[in-house]
């Protein structure tokens, strides 16, 4: 039994073999696949037809092969529809669809005909169906004839203008077109956004307002973000032009390969000189913008950047990191995208593939850019801001748990995804942190989650496995470390503060104690003769305060934050000297000299904290990179500086220097105008309390 479509197209085909070939006589001819063709005496007849808003000769461009056929033996050549001006005849219809109905429309375009041949056709058209056929058209065009993408691109603006309200969603004036054509408008974006882009198409495209947010926006559809979208399209089943039938889904899926598209694009143009600012621009405006048109929820602050990241830990798709990665490069960072990347890293990364490339993405997400001081390229700074968020959101539990996890197998060690471990990773993001431990936020969020960090440490060293794995142990020390640093303690008698317990002294505000007692004690006993004084060399020996950067900025802000690394770094050096008294005996027993004449100084840059002693008759060599402790870890620079010290200080006293990382930018430039890195301060305390 022959079925019903193979008997049409078997009337298709004799319909065609008998079909007049008079020009005045439109007469379609069809393949063995169904596709519509046209005989070259009627490429102008059918241009017409379509002028007119015909509703046979407008459908049947939709499907156009691009195959040539034969007739009577003769190849005959399909009808362009660039050349025959149907392109622009399409566009020209639906420049009218933001201010016009569709039948308002078909009712200017009805109307007499003549032919090539000079035949008047009476009250031809006027009977197209549906608008969403002209999008079609378009479809076809830029799949046949990919050089009009061009001539599309520039004069689709109304099209655009109409799709991208998806509030109101009207086009020509309807609800029902719009609803109905969504799907083949973004199939059109899509299409001419194809896998090789044309950059100038790209251009003149994303040029008309709004529709790269909304292709962006496109990525978050669903039922749960945009139900009003969804369930009118979902009541208005759809067929896409490959012929399977889409729903709201299908539009996510497409939109989030359109930003993987456009951003991997970005990408290679950022290598372009000349078009890197544009590119930073494209990256920025899909990064920032909100997974919700504004119109719909103007209180939505969660960024593309921030619902990729959350799509990708629901589809476990790692090929979208690679996208986030581009973006967050470009420095679409904030607070939702920190969260979403550590929660993806604490509940839902259960391979060290995956766990690589969530460290490597959380690493990006505290750095900061400046090229600042270093005009022919960029440093990297961990942000201050950013990284005391990433703590209290989790960020340090996260990397002991993917110690715990990961540690005992060999990927910890070796790059799954690249050069770079699962190991490298996790250290060089607590590095990180303790770039920044001292500093002010970092430092609140530190001890603000500081019995959370300790539980789970205390866990992983009570662990026999990872007290046998040399790379874990290393990263367990450097967050002890961490933790050892931004404990708050009374300057004077090393008690362990509770935040009421602070109290601060009234005059510089840098020392901290637990009782006024203990304040008016260390009062009395020299800090009053150094309180609020700057280190000169008459007074360095008894001076307790900050040594480097030696210049005060300008800056308020920076001066700001340098006063609190004065008072967190204040409130560790009397731990940190009588912790460590064992071994300064021994290395002061080992110089054979008093106390007093002894300069100890503490290396916080280092894991463990360096320690080294030495007299303060030794003499520091500024004049060379030499890393050994003759040059890198005396003091004076001058033997005024020197003789400055041994004439005020006090014989009662052991002086100690801490020094470590600093990153405030301008705050921490010498007198010369050169970055400085360091941060450094003088502590003295009597020596007696080494032995007691």
């Amino acid at each position: 039994m022959v079925s019903s479509s193979k008997k049409k197209r078997g009337k298709q085909r004799k319909a065609a073999k008998s079909a007049s070939l008079d020009p005045n006589n439109l007469a379609m001819m069809y393949t063995r696949q169904g596709a519509t063709f046209f005989h070259p005496t009627h490429h102008k007849l059918a241009a017409l037809y379509v002028q007119k808003g015909e509703s046979t000769a407008t459908e049947s461009m939709t499907s156009l092969t691009d195959e040539d056929l034969p007739f009577h033996g003769i190849m005959q050549q399909q009808i362009s529809l660039v050349q025959t001006g149907i392109v622009s005849n399409v566009l020209n219809f639906l420049g009218r669809c933001e201010h016009e109905t569709f039948n308002g429309v078909l009712y200017d375009a009805r109307g007499d005909l003549r032919t090539p041949n000079g035949t008047l056709l009476s009250n031809v058209g006027g009977d197209l169906e549906s608008p969403i056929t002209w999008i079609s058209v378009l479809l076809k065009a830029v799949e046949l004839e990919p050089g009009c993408r061009l001539q599309i691109a520039e004069n689709i603006g109304p099209l655009i203008r109409c799709f991208v309200n998806d509030t109101e969603r009207l086009f020509f004036q309807s609800n029902n077109h719009w609803l109905e054509g969504i799907v083949r408008f973004v199939e059109l974006v899509a299409r001419i956004l194809n896998n090789d882009p044309d950059e100038e198409v790209v251009i003149v495209l994303l040029r008309h307002e709004g529709l790269l947010t909304t292709i962006v926006q496109w990525g978050y559809w669903g039922e749960q973000i945009r139900p009003d979208i969804a369930k009118e399209l979902n009541s208005i089943p759809q067929i896409n032009s490959i012929g399977t039938e889409t729903d709201i889904t299908w539009i996510a899926s497409l939109g989030r390969s359109l930003i993987t598209l456009l951003v991997a694009n970005a990408g290679i143009l950022k290598d372009d000189e000349g078009m890197r600012e544009l590119a930073k621009d494209r990256l920025q405006t899909i990064g920032s913008t909100p997974i919700i048109s504004e119109a719909y929820d103007a209180s939505c602050m969660v960024s593309c950047v921030a619902g990729l990241v959350r799509v990708t830990k629901i589809k476990q798709d790692r090929e979208s990191l690679i996208t986030i990665l581009g973006l967050i490069e470009n420095g679409c960072v904030d607070k939702g995208v920190i969260k979403e990347m550590i929660d993806f890293g604490l509940n839902h990364t259960n391979d060290s593939k995956t766990a690589e490339f969530v460290c490597l993405l959380s690493n990006m997400t505290i750095l900061q850019y400046d090229d600042k001081y270093k005009p022919n390229g960029k440093i990297i700074l961990p942000n201050d801001t950013r990284t005391a968020f990433a703590i209290r959101s989790g960020l340090i539990e996260m990397c002991l748990g993917f110690v715990e996890k990961f540690g005992k197998f060999e990927s910890f060690d070796i790059g799954v995804v690249g050069k770079v471990s699962l190991f490298k990773h996790i250290l060089g993001m607590i590095d990180l942190v303790h770039m920044v431990s001292l500093h002010q936020k970092t430092a609140k969020a530190i001890r603000s989650k500081s019995n959370d960090i300790e539980d789970e440490l205390v866990h992983l060293e009570g662990n026999e496995i990872m007290k046998s794995c040399a790379k874990c142990k290393q990263v367990l020390d450097l967050v002890r470390l961490i933790l050892n640093l931004n404990g708050s303690y009374c300057c004077r008698c090393n008690k362990s503060l509770t935040k009421t317990e602070v109290k601060q002294c009234d005059g510089c505000s840098s020392m901290v104690y637990c009782s006024r007692a203990c304040q008016r004690e260390d009062w009395l006993n020299g800090h009053k003769l150094t309180c609020n004084k700057m280190c000169t060399n008459e007074n360095v020996g008894t001076f307790q305060g900050r040594m480097l950067p030696r210049t005060a900025t300008e800056c308020a802000r920076a001066t700001a934050k340098l006063d609190v690394l004065e008072i967190n770094m204040n409130m560790i050096q009397l731990k940190l000297f009588l912790d460590n008294s064992e071994e300064i005996l021994s290395q002061a027993k080992t110089l054979g000299i008093p106390l007093y004449d002894c300069i100890v100084m503490f290396d916080l840059r280092e894991c463990p904290i360096k320690i080294k002693t030495f007299a303060y008759t030794h003499n520091r060599n500024i004049y060379t990179d030499c890393d050994c402790d003759s040059c890198k870890f005396g003091y004076f620079e001058s033997r005024e500086e020197r003789e400055g010290f041994e004439n005020s200080r006090s014989k009662d006293n052991i002086t100690c220097m801490y020094i470590s990382r600093t990153l405030i930018g301008e705050s921490v430039l010498d007198q010369d105008g050169k970055l400085v890195k360091d941060f450094m301060m003088q502590r003295l305390f009597p020596y007696e309390w080494l032995t007691n």
